[in-house]
């Protein structure tokens, strides 16, 4: 594993030098009437917003380092760019493999699969080419990983029943000013890349020649916000110089959302560092911040302030989430502050043993709503979800939905991709695209749902079920499926029946099947009138 490693960030080394060089020379591209960071800045610093509280001096960097509330300017609305995602299988390998099944004739397999990203309208014709252009280097290159994997998996002699290769495509932002995606490689990880362009011309948008407009004052910002932090990976805390260096080489991932620049420092952070718009608009360029969607998400930080207008009056509101430990070192409350105002939901953590996850403000319909995702024991996860004002925090109530896009992703609410975890044939994680309700719950758009291969069934035993068209659901007749078959999951209602892609070497043969879900405990579920463990092995029963 360790040669697969080495060579992909050999080659990402070389994409990323050449992306700079690229967008070094794309400033002759821009029209004559795009308007420069530093114009824009002055431009931006006649309405930028103005503290209310005494300034203070950071002896550090000589800025003054000022805190809200502020009061700001209503933003510009800008809409939304309409995109599709799809799903490319590059390598599907098929093996019988007896001694991992108790004598049966299982398939174990591997899969490659990465996702692209295409619009679904044609006015941005520059952004399109460039989507293609700078991402094809990160697929070919995936593409080498997953023949790489092949081959270890075929020479593996431990044997495994199936092992999944995958390049997920998270589109960050997506507006008339920004189109921003991340591309990660699960599980391996050997890609994981930001991508921001303009929406308008495709150029690339560069942290310091674009979004930022005094790099040096913008750095000492970004150490003093980073020494703040206390989400140090392993414990550890990085040093001012260290921080310095990174940002230095300018190749920082970052994503600029509707409130600031979000840097990203997976190796010595869990979080990404947001350095606000509001209190530094004189080294931010207020033409990536001044607008914002009709609805829109913007992720917040445990434990960090986070400056917003929540009601347009003209002044922001601090928000704060926290979430106090015991000496034992166990969360024991969550406190939700908007302005003067807290409140306190221990219940939350004391009926669940839960722990706060991921925090999402979400604004749809002129509510704003604070999305929290919780983990408790086993791995369990869940949402919970409340109501921000600036007189009141109201909890709405809580949600078996255990993801709402993904975890940076700034989603359109009116279609937000969720999952959660449900008892199939087996566990099985279930996605679908959903809408925020009228009491600020998600909602599912439809009544079936994509499920998540990554553990398939075989069978024990012959079983009869009925052949279905995998694009309209529509019945073909029955078949039985011989005992030793592996069964991949693809959808299902959650309640009365689960399909499945019926596994083949020869792809050609392969076919796609209905069974009837039943029985009376909602954890273990009967399949077409029998128990699922008296059919199958290799069933996932959670983690």
């Amino acid at each position: 594993m360790k040669r697969r490693i080495i060579a992909a960030m050999l080659t990402l080394s070389v994409i990323l030098c050449a992306c700079q060089k690229k967008n070094e020379s794309r400033e002759s591209s821009k029209p004559d009437d795009t308007t420069t960071a530093s114009d824009t800045s002055e431009k931006a610093s006649e309405t930028v917003s103005k503290t209310t509280v005494e300034s203070e001096t950071d002896p550090s960097s000589g800025m003054e380092e000022r805190k809200g509330p502020y009061e700001v300017d209503p933003k510009e609305k800008i809409g939304y760019v309409e995109y599709e995602k799809t799903c490319e299988e590059v390598m599907l390998f098929h093996s019988y493999n007896e001694t991992i099944s108790d004598g049966y004739n299982c398939i174990s397999y591997f899969k490659g699969s990465y996702e692209t990203v295409g619009l679904q309208e044609d006015r941005y014709p520059a952004l399109t080419e460039s989507l293609e252009r700078y991402l094809a280097p990160y697929y070919d290159m995936m593409k080498s990983n997953v023949e790489q994997g092949k081959t270890e998996f075929e020479e593996d002699d431990a044997g495994r029943m199936q092992e999944e290769d995958r390049l997920l495509a998270d589109v960050l932002r997506a507006d008339d000013k920004v189109f921003t995606i991340r591309l990660h490689e699960e599980p391996y990880r050997n890609i994981d890349t930001i991508c921001s362009f303009d929406t308008q011309t495709g150029a690339p948008v560069k942290l310091f020649d674009d979004v930022v407009t005094d790099k040096d004052a913008f750095i000492d910002v970004a150490v003093r916000t980073i020494q703040n932090r206390t989400d140090g990976i392993g414990g550890n805390h990085p040093s001012e110089e260290s921080i310095r260096n990174i940002l230095s080489k300018e190749e920082v991932p970052f994503m600029p959302d509707y409130s600031g620049v979000n840097l990203y420092f997976n190796s010595i952070l869990e979080e990404p560092v947001r350095i606000s718009y509001y209190g530094h608009e004189e080294i931010l360029n207020g033409r990536y911040f001044d607008s914002i969607p009709e609805e829109y998400v913007i992720h917040l930080t445990l434990g960090e302030d986070f400056e917003w207008d929540l009601d347009g009056d003209g002044t922001t509101e601090t928000i704060r989430i926290e979430a106090p430990r015991s000496d034992e070192n166990e969360v024991e409350d969550i406190l939700i502050s908007v302005g003067d105002n807290t409140e306190s939901f221990p219940e939350i953590v004391r009926e669940e043993e839960g722990v706060p996850n991921l925090q999402i403000l979400v604004h749809t319909d002129g509510h704003d709503y604070l999305y929290m995702t919780m983990i408790g024991p086993d791995q369990i996860m869940w949402l919970e979800v409340f109501e921000m004002s600036k007189d009141a925090v109201v909890y709405k109530g809580g949600s078996a939905i255990d993801q709402v896009g993904s975890k940076e992703e700034c989603f359109r609410p009116a279609s937000v991709r969720c999952q959660k975890e449900n008892y199939l044939v087996g566990v099985v994680t279930s996605s679908g695209e959903y809408m925020i309700g009228a009491d600020g719950l998600p909602v599912p758009r439809s009544e079936e749902f994509d499920l998540d291969k990554a553990f398939c069934p075989c069978l024990r035993v012959d079983l009869p079920a009925v052949r279905i068209d995998p694009m309209t659901g529509k019945e073909e007749g029955e078949v039985m499926i011989p005992s030793g078959t592996s069964l991949e999951p693809y959808r299902s209602d959650l309640e009365t029946y689960e399909s499945f892609r019926v596994l083949d070497e020869d792809a050609d043969k392969e076919i796609y099947i209905r069974l009837d879900l039943g029985g009376d405990d909602p954890y273990d579920r009967e399949v077409n009138g029998q128990k699922a463990d008296d059919l199958f092995m290799n069933l996932f029963r959670g983690a």
